[in-house]
């Protein structure tokens, strides 16, 4: 007859049915797994998530503004977030956003040149602007500013594209917004999804309008480059309370941030979105 040892502790024998089983030193396995296929093998198949590759792919980014300061105003920490995600973000104003305001009253404020002092700050890949008559898009063409709008999409093939929300109370916008919906309509495949932003001072002052975003992004990190962008514009940056003050506008992304229990963020409406 065979008596097994008897031992005590994590390594001790286990009888079940008669027989002597020795726990499995799960140590000893590994080290000896590692010496014959090296570590590299012991995550290969595992990378997150659940084997798939974590690897962000970059995207192409149009944002389409009606004035010079808009495309800050409406989303400017996204962009610069998205930009430092690696995406390539290209800005398109309409307006030259001079004429009714300053110029008409022999004013040259040099808005063009704060323009592109903005989007130096912000990091854009490329900024132009169309130089349209500044609050008289309605003046113009439908047709001409839709196919200007296609000929930019067919030019840089963007993924997604930021522009004003529906709603808004300056009609520049408006036109703005129906030109963007018309040009990125289903049938340019390589357009993803559409966003509408809001634009402080003039978005929300409509009843009969409102601005109900489905979409926030968490700018902590971005909000600083946005004011800095911001504050390029000497002729639109206000003092507080003003919706166009640097302080205001701190205020109003820790608005949108507290909504979702967060410090900062930017607020958007989905106007469409093309799953693959």
């Amino acid at each position: 007859m065979i008596h097994s040892r008897h031992r005590t502790g994590r390594h001790a024998s286990r009888h079940r049915h008669g027989l002597t089983l020795i726990p499995v030193d799960r140590t000893a396995r590994r080290e000896t797994f590692m010496h014959r296929h090296g570590t590299e093998n012991l995550h290969h198949k595992l990378d997150p998530p659940f084997g798939r590759s974590s690897r962000r792919t970059t995207s192409k980014v149009l944002i389409v503004a009606a004035h010079p300061d808009d495309e800050i105003l409406g989303g400017g920490a996204t962009y610069a977030k998205r930009l430092a995600r690696g995406d390539s973000v290209h800005a398109v104003v309409m307006c030259e956003g001079e004429s009714v305001r300053y110029t008409s009253q022999g004013r040259n404020v040099g808005q063009q040149e704060h323009a592109k002092n903005a989007a130096k700050t912000l990091g854009f890949t490329s900024f132009r602007c169309l130089k349209m008559p500044d609050q008289r898009l309605d003046a113009c063409s439908q047709i001409d500013l839709n196919t200007r709008l296609e000929a930019i999409l067919d030019e840089l093939r963007p993924a997604v594209v930021y522009t004003h929300c529906p709603g808004d109370i300056n009609r520049d916008h408006q036109v703005t917004h129906e030109s963007v919906m018309v040009a990125t309509r289903p049938g340019r495949s390589f357009i993803r999804e559409v966003f509408g932003f809001e634009t402080p001072s003039t978005t929300g002052l409509w009843n009969t309008h409102s601005f109900t975003p489905d979409t926030f992004e968490i700018i902590d990190e971005t909000l600083e480059k946005k004011l800095a962008a911001m504050a390029c514009y000497e002729t639109e940056t206000n003092t507080f309370p003003h919706p166009r003050s640097v302080e205001s506008l701190r205020h109003r992304a820790y608005y949108w941030g507290n909504m979702i229990q967060r410090v900062a963020a930017e607020p958007f409406m989905t106007l469409r979105r093309i799953h693959q």
